[in-house]
């Protein structure tokens, strides 16, 4: 009597290998190691103690589609890895592809995966759908990027955007450099790509790397900063839209930049650099203004000291109510600019400057 061969045991082991092989069983290839781990496995006295290459092939073929396996041709199978819990060593290879390679053929995934030329599509087209890595298409050809499922699933970070950061200086990088990172053929190809998929923007002969976008701000920003700043005068304070545009000015006469970028990224680059200015110099920001705090305080302080000083010198000695009387009045007509936010502001901090100094006066007068 024949005995049967213990398929689940084949079935296992031909998983195992395909695991260690990223997906893939050349049968022929591992016939030896199949029959080795097969024979020392505890299949049974009911059970072939041995199997063939006839045995091996026929039970993947009963399995091919109920447990994993899919049939590429006569001889070769494919397992899906990508979500079992060997699935990261498809991911580590990538991320040590794309440490070093910034793009990548056809011939780079044959080789580093130790797969058939005949196989090489189908597996990029998984790793495609499986978001591990984009491509480009260049005519015939065909390169492919990292994907956005090797950032998430790696440790350390081999995407697009953090490659081009490590080649940007201050947020932009040459055409030049851009060129000598890609290092393939089909450069024009590539950087389309880039471009339109959002990486890079084309500003005159360099690029700004979107996701460095901070970075370049921050560059514009020590540009235009202090050209910027003289802007508040010796008030310290501007309607928000007005410095903004000041801003906007700077950077027009220093670049040739913002006419290169679409009006989403303009907006963005824009308010980056607010914000670094404003950090750098100590100024608050809000929906409707722009104050150079330590400046304003200045022109505050003054004004009130200036109008307390007038009250006293008409009245000696003025009485708390004759400080508003003729105090309040005053500031209330103060008016630096047509911006009525700014006018209104301005009022609320001298008035209770004023307040704070009169209440001093009368503090000194009650201690003595």
């Amino acid at each position: 009597m024949i005995r049967p061969v213990d398929a689940e045991t084949i079935q296992d082991i031909c998983r195992d290998v395909a695991l260690d092989n990223y997906g893939f069983l050349y049968v022929n290839d591992h016939k030896e190691y199949i029959q080795t781990e097969y024979e020392s496995a505890e299949t049974g006295l009911r059970t072939a103690g041995t199997v063939s290459l006839s045995d091996i092939k026929q039970t993947l073929q009963d399995d091919t589609g109920r447990n994993g396996f899919e049939r590429r041709r006569n001889g070769v199978y494919y397992f899906n890895s990508f979500n079992s819990r060997e699935g990261y060593r498809v991911s580590d290879e990538l991320k040590s592809i794309f440490t070093y390679d910034f793009v990548v053929n056809k011939q780079t995934i044959e080789s580093r995966f130790d797969i058939a030329p005949a196989d090489v599509d189908f597996f990029a087209s998984e790793l495609a759908n499986e978001d591990y890595i984009r491509r480009i298409a260049a005519g015939e050809r065909a390169y492919y990027v990292s994907g956005p499922r090797l950032k998430d699933e790696t440790s350390g970070d081999a995407s697009v955007d953090s490659r081009l950061n490590e080649e940007a200086e201050h947020g932009t990088i040459s055409h030049t450099d851009l060129e000598r990172v890609i290092d393939v053929a089909a450069t024009s190809d590539v950087i389309r790509f880039f471009e339109k998929n959002d990486f890079i923007a084309d500003i005159d002969d360099e690029y700004v790397v979107k996701s460095a976008l901070d970075d370049y701000a921050a560059h514009l920003a020590n540009a235009v900063s202090e050209d910027s700043i003289e802007e508040f005068g010796d008030i310290g304070i501007l309607p928000l839209s007005e410095f903004q545009q000041v801003i906007e000015n700077e950077i027009n006469d220093r670049f040739d930049v913002l006419k290169h970028l679409s009006h989403g990224d303009t907006s963005e680059l824009l308010e980056l650099v607010r914000e670094h200015i404003a950090a750098n110099n100590g100024l608050t920001v809000d929906r409707k203004l722009a104050i150079d705090s330590e400046q304003f305080e200045i022109y505050v302080t003054r004004r009130a000291t200036q109008i307390r000083d007038d009250i006293e010198s008409e009245q000696q000695p003025p009485s708390p109510s004759a400080y508003r009387d003729h105090g309040y009045p005053q500031i209330e007509s103060i008016e630096v600019t047509d911006s009525q936010p700014v006018n209104q502001h301005l009022r609320e901090h001298i008035k209770e400057k004023f307040d704070t100094l009169v209440n001093e006066r009368f503090s000194v007068e009650s201690d003595v």
